[in-house]
């Protein structure tokens, strides 16, 4: 009986330790994957920053800097209305298929 207790012991010590290892080598596995996706994140962003002064740099030596304001203007008034809209439609959507998730009306049952 006692024999049988310390292989069952040395089992689940075997079995605990491998299990560790393989946690150890998964949580490893997951930070050099963090690690790769942030410097590539941080790659890409450095790249749109470059392109972003390059390509405002080329477009108002072709185009003007009356025009590049213009279009700031108006993209940041369509960012503001964007912003002010808020879940708007989400709150529409929702008021206008309640009924028909709830079931209230008859017709709705066919669904």
């Amino acid at each position: 009986m006692h024999s049988k207790a310390l292989i069952d012991l040395n089992f689940l010590t075997n079995f605990v330790s491998m299990d560790m290892q393989q946690n150890r080598t998964e949580a490893d596995s997951r930070f050099k994957k963090m690690a790769k996706n942030a410097q590539v994140s941080l790659f890409f962003l450095v790249l749109v920053l470059v392109a972003t002064f390059v390509s405002r740099a080329v477009f108002i030596h072709k185009i003007g800097a009356n025009f590049i304001g213009l279009a700031t203007t108006i993209v940041n008034i369509v960012g503001f209305l964007n912003l002010a809209e808020m879940g708007f439609a989400s709150v529409v959507a929702f008021a206008l298929y309640g009924p028909i998730m709830t079931k209230i009306d008859p017709r709705f049952r066919l669904l």
